[in-house]
């Protein structure tokens, strides 16, 4: 899930995030956010996403915000979108998109 360079970490993520995939998105989140890097997440695959999901990556999203942390969304499919802007949470998703791809 995880690739490193020397200046950002990237995380492509799984194309099922249901309600079984979120404990694993958070480990993965976590243990990304630990190292201190920015970090670039690919959601291009993601065919399906649980409300579950959905908070675990809004929890990572404020955190990062309140640490002064990088992330930045690279990519993401419509349904990845979808499930932000169904839940009312689309100033979080437009917060980690580049200014180019809002």
């Amino acid at each position: 899930m995880a690739e490193a360079s020397i200046d950002t970490l990237g995380v492509a993520l799984e194309p099922i995030l249901d309600l079984r995939a979120a404990g694993s998105l958070k480990s993965t989140l976590q243990q990304s956010l630990v190292r201190g890097q920015p970090l670039m997440i690919d959601a291009s695959a993601v065919s399906r996403m649980s409300t579950a999901c959905v908070q675990v990556f809004t929890a990572a999203v404020l955190e990062t915000q309140k640490s002064g942390a990088a992330l930045i969304l690279k990519k993401s499919s419509p349904v990845f979108d979808a499930a932000f802007v169904t839940l009312g949470l689309a100033d979080i998703l437009n917060s980690i998109k580049p200014q180019d791809a809002k």
